[in-house]
């Protein structure tokens, strides 16, 4: 059971209650009819309220607050919303290329490892083809690779004398001539001494044209390889010829051994080896391959 000290504190916090309800200031002296008259005032206050509201007397206030709540809900949608869906989206395209650019980033010591693997790669062979143009004495292109030697800087080509227009020192200076190219490109010889055996009629560049296939496939020498030749092989005659030699030398296709076959056959036509050649095509005539060359 509550004890009457119980009661009476509860009887106090019930007043306390009232008097914060009824706006009583605490700690004021006040009468019981004072409370009652307080309370009196809350209640009228209260169905005056009340009945406003059902009177509809309060209608547009509360339309008002609705309609201004609205607004704001609105403003929201409009201006804060789209503004935060925007920072979002950046926020998460930022996000994405500073993805990207750690990645690219943290590629990048493993690129500039490699392009320095390829770079020290590059130089180490350039520099072992550098040593071994040195030592065999060759010279470089451009690009740094080992390049062909020009045929007119090896000195066995260079101290051979130049070809003048006196045939008694043609067949001399033929075999000197066959030995050098032989000692830069034996397989020049051959070419060289197939030229000569072959019967080429007034030696016109129209013959070459038709036979010099022929000739090519037999010393079995690949178009690459026969395209050295005949450069090659201009470059020495145009150096060691002179006089009418070097006229019969000088062609527009810069066709060295076309060149041979010229001087040679100008030079023999007249010698006893010229002769030798024209008993041989009598005795073994070559085959024809069209009528119109039987009488040729």
């Amino acid at each position: 059971m509550a004890t009457d000290g119980q009661a009476v504190q509860d009887m106090l916090n019930r007043i306390g209650r009232l008097e914060a309800w009824a706006d009583i200031p605490n700690g004021q002296q006040y009468t019981s009819p004072q409370v009652i008259t307080a309370i009196e005032r809350r209640i009228v206050h209260i169905e005056h309220v009340a009945e406003q509201i059902v009177n509809g007397a309060l209608v547009p206030e509360l339309r008002a607050l609705s309609d201004r709540v609205n607004a704001i809900g609105t403003g929201i949608d409009q201006t804060i919303r789209p503004e935060l869906d925007s920072n979002t989206t950046r926020s998460t395209t930022t996000e994405t290329a500073l993805q990207d650019l750690t990645t690219k980033l943290n590629a990048f010591p493993a690129l500039i490892q490699q392009e320095i693997v390829n770079n020290i790669t590059g130089l180490n062979g350039k520099v072992a083809a550098i040593e071994q143009a040195i030592n065999a004495g060759t010279s470089l292109t451009s690009s740094g690779d080992r390049g062909k030697k020009i045929i007119t800087e090896y000195k066995i080509i260079g101290a051979q004398k130049q070809l003048s227009n006196d045939k008694k020192e043609y067949r001399q200076w033929q075999e000197k001539m066959k030995n050098a190219m032989e000692q830069v490109s034996p397989d020049v010889r051959e070419v060289m001494e197939r030229i000569e055996t072959t019967v080429w009629g007034k030696a016109e560049e129209r013959e070459w044209l038709e036979k010099e296939d022929n000739v090519r496939i037999i010393a079995k020498v690949t178009e690459t390889r026969w395209k050295e030749m005949k450069r090659d092989l201009y470059g020495v005659l145009m150096d060691k010829t002179e006089g009418e030699a070097n006229m019969l030398v000088k062609n527009e296709r810069r066709d060295g051994l076309m060149s041979y076959m010229k001087i040679n056959k100008w030079y023999t036509e007249q010698s006893g080896k010229g002769l030798t050649d024209r008993k041989r095509a009598v005795m073994r005539p070559e085959k024809v391959k069209k009528e119109s060359e039987i009488f040729k």
